[in-house]
């Protein structure tokens, strides 16, 4: 469901992730955009709430143990390597609680968010809606992969992304999203299909 101020975040999200591109080329303004990361995906995710239709018990519920759920998939990565592998965040996430940024959370939400919505508006089988929108996931995160390690989001042991990685992530994408079905997320699958597509972009000129 599209509200009113629609096509105002659209314009948003496009323009900020051009400008993005842009400075990300430049050595001297590169390190001004790092900085604006987070800030630029709290605004991001900002805007996504923003154009929610449906605040209701349901959705804060997909909201806090969406967010829950993925951080302490996180911490047990981080601490364990118990999920996803052997690696740890850099400084570009910002703010962290014991190692682990408290935005990798807000960009767990996102992506599920968007990927949601764009498998409810495709497909009608709820559970074949948790599955795409499950591999939606994992194909960002191949795509972030790369750029995120050459920027200092985080690296891995030994420079090497482990298959494992993605396997975990489609189960901690798979368990998300299927709140997100029992939540009954009432989708925005035009602003949703923008973000995810800029994102891709952005990570494709950037790789």
């Amino acid at each position: 469901m599209e509200r009113k101020g629609n096509q105002l975040s659209i314009l948003i999200v496009v323009v900020t992730y051009i400008v993005g591109i842009v400075g990300f080329q430049f050595p001297y303004t590169q390190p001004i955009f790092l900085w604006m990361v987070p800030f630029h995906l709290l605004l991001v995710f900002g805007l996504l709430l923003w154009q929610h239709a449906k605040w209701d018990t349901a959705f804060f519920v997909f909201l806090v143990s969406g967010y829950t759920i993925s951080f302490l998939a996180e911490y047990i990565g981080v601490h364990t390597g118990l999920l996803f592998g052997n690696y740890n965040y850099g400084p570009v996430l910002g703010l962290k609680l014991d190692k682990i940024p408290l935005m990798i959370g807000i960009n767990w939400l996102l992506l599920a968010y968007c990927t949601f919505s764009v498998s409810s508006f495709i497909l009608k089988n709820e559970w074949a809606i948790v599955v795409l929108s499950s591999l939606f996931m994992v194909a960002m995160d191949f795509l972030i992969e790369p750029v995120a390690i050459k920027l200092d989001f985080w690296q891995w042991a030994n420079n090497e992304i482990p298959l494992y990685n993605y396997i975990c992530w489609f189960f901690v994408a798979l368990l998300v999203n299927a709140i997100a079905i029992r939540a009954k997320l009432s989708a925005n699958p035009t602003l949703a299909s923008i973000v995810l597509i800029s994102q891709a972009t952005f990570f494709v000129f950037l790789h």
